[in-house]
């Protein structure tokens, strides 16, 4: 967590994760360096909002019963991901 987390108007990021690749992820496949970066924000549906009404763009989005994620195509590195909620949580059920 954030100590001073970062607030835009109604827009709150309070985490950010930076994950090693999936333990099943095929090493030959990946890039060098950080797979990719999460930033949580508690106000999602305002944050998924922002990016579609000023055309930012969005490469995936996913949902489930819990989880909230989208991803961006705004850095060709390394993914951007955006979400409701810590990913580490997700896997440790």
């Amino acid at each position: 967590l954030l100590n001073n987390y970062i607030k835009v108007g109604t827009i709150e990021i309070k985490s950010i994760e930076i994950f090693e690749p999936k333990p099943d992820a095929d090493v030959t496949k990946l890039k060098p360096g950080i797979e990719h970066i999460s930033l949580i924000s508690p106000n999602f549906d305002d944050l998924h909002s922002f990016f579609i009404v000023n055309g930012l763009p969005v490469d995936k989005m996913g949902i489930d019963e819990v989880h909230k994620f989208f991803k961006t195509k705004l850095i060709n590195m390394i993914e951007i991901e955006f979400r409701n909620d810590c990913l580490y949580k997700k896997f440790e059920k």
